[in-house]
C-alpha cells in the first residue's frame, strides 16, 4: 500500500505494467488522465470499471489519437453477424486469467495500441441533512 502517496496526480501512465489501474486509480485527481496499453488487459479493466472514461485511441495507421470513433473499442465481435456489443466483466476478467488473444473464447473488434482515459467525478453520496 502506497499511504505516502496522495490523490491529486494529473496523469497515471501505465505501459505493459500489469493490471495497476485499481489499485493505483485513487492516486489521480479527478478529470485527470490514464495513458495505457492493453498488454495486460490493464486497458479493458479500466473500460469496464466506471471509474473511467474513454476519450481517445491510438491509430497506429495515420500515428495519432483519434477521439471521435472511441465508440468501437472495446466491442466484441457476435459470432456469425456482423453485430457487435460492449465487453463484459467477466470477458474482461477473462483476458487478464487467460492472456493469449487466441485462447480467448471472444474477438475484439479493434485492439489499438494505446488508449486514454479520463477520470469519471465521483458522486457525491452524502445526502443533505
Amino acid at each position: 500500500k502506497m499511504s505516502n502517496v496522495g490523490n491529486d496526480y494529473d496523469l497515471l501512465i501505465s505501459l505493459s505494467a500489469g493490471l495497476i489501474v485499481e489499485p493505483c486509480s485513487s492516486h489521480v485527481a479527478e478529470n485527470g488522465y490514464l495513458l495505457v496499453n492493453d498488454s495486460h488487459s490493464d486497458a479493458r479493466m479500466a473500460f469496464v470499471s466506471g471509474d473511467w472514461q474513454l476519450m481517445a485511441f491510438w491509430d497506429r495507421d495515420v500515428s495519432k489519437f483519434i477521439t471521435d470513433e472511441v465508440d468501437k473499442c472495446f466491442r466484441v465481435m457476435q459470432k456469425g453477424t456482423d453485430e457487435t456489443k460492449p465487453i463484459t466483466t467477466e470477458q474482461a476478467q477473462e483476458s487478464v486469467e487467460i492472456g493469449a488473444k487466441s485462447k480467448r473464447s471472444f474477438k475484439l473488434l479493434m485492439e489499438p495500441m494505446f488508449f486514454l482515459f479520463q477520470k469519471k467525478k465521483r458522486l457525491d453520496t452524502k445526502s443533505d441533512e
